[in-house]
């Protein structure tokens, strides 16, 4: 713990990391060292989720096991939302609780990550989002499973956006260079579809663009899923705040210069 609290310090420091995010396992498991992690991160937290059954009773037994763990959800302030687990097809390794049984009490938004592993069929979808139309805190991620991606069949108009944009109203592309991702609206429910490659940080020329920075479970940090490290992203990410090396783009952002000049033991005079 001492060493991930050491790293999430590091991080707070840096204005390019907009977030965090709590993944696992289950990170709602053990919400003392959860809650121990929130407290030493400055930026908003996001937790995924399975959402998983804590015994074998349902009904109010089944409620009272979970009530500590929306009550931790709710009243913590820097926790923007849920990710939560719902496949179409790849079963889970445990029981995991219907969202109608929990979405309502809980005061976030909540995505429900929705992993393709079989040939998308636009009408199982539909049915399959069906229960989740009424409820005014979820939104839909339609995520590819990014381990049959390459380089060869990555597309941004690939057959589920063709479907996907045939059936409901196209809103816009996220921008996301990592996730390719776009966004659909089913009357006012929100669906985005995600796909990419199996990685996090995207090169072109000489410039490296890193989606996620992660930290794992001894304390280091890495810069992309196959955890290979880079001898200089530590420098690159904790020094000068910038992946190349090139802090052109902000220029024209004073405030931000002067900041930067400073922390990097600089005496604040902007470029001329």
């Amino acid at each position: 713990m001492d060493a991930i609290i050491a790293q999430i310090k590091k991080i707070n420091e840096n204005p390019l990391i907009q977030e965090y995010v709590l993944t696992g396992g289950e990170p709602l498991a053990d919400l003392e060292k959860c809650q121990r992690l929130i407290d030493a991160m400055e930026k908003p937290v996001y937790i995924n989720t399975t959402f998983p059954t804590f015994t074998d009773h349902p009904g109010d037994v089944q409620l009272s096991k979970i009530k500590p763990m929306i009550e931790f959800i709710n009243k913590n302030e820097k926790i923007g939302g849920l990710n939560v687990s719902r496949h179409m097809h790849q079963q889970f390794y445990e029981d995991v609780l219907p969202i109608d049984m929990f979405a309502h009490l809980i005061k976030k938004h909540i995505k429900l990550n929705v992993v393709l592993s079989q040939t998308f069929d636009i009408n199982e979808f539909k049915t399959f989002i069906e229960p989740y139309r009424g409820l005014e805190n979820v939104s839909i991620c339609i995520r590819a499973d990014y381990r049959q991606i390459n380089k060869n069949n990555l597309k941004n108009r690939d057959d589920v956006f063709e479907k996907l944009i045939n059936e409901y109203e196209y809103e816009m592309s996220g921008g996301c260079m990592v996730c390719n991702d776009d966004r659909f609206w089913d009357d006012k429910m929100l669906i985005s579809y995600h796909r990419g490659m199996e990685h996090s940080k995207v090169i072109y020329g000489n410039k490296i663009f890193v989606n996620d920075i992660l930290i794992t479970i001894d304390g280091q940090i890495y810069d992309d899923w196959d955890f290979v490290t880079n001898t200089d992203f530590e420098r690159w990410v904790f020094g000068n705040f910038t992946l190349d090396d090139d802090v052109t783009e902000y220029e024209k952002d004073p405030v931000y210069i002067d900041w930067l000049l400073k922390k990097n033991g600089e005496d604040g005079i902007l470029w001329s």
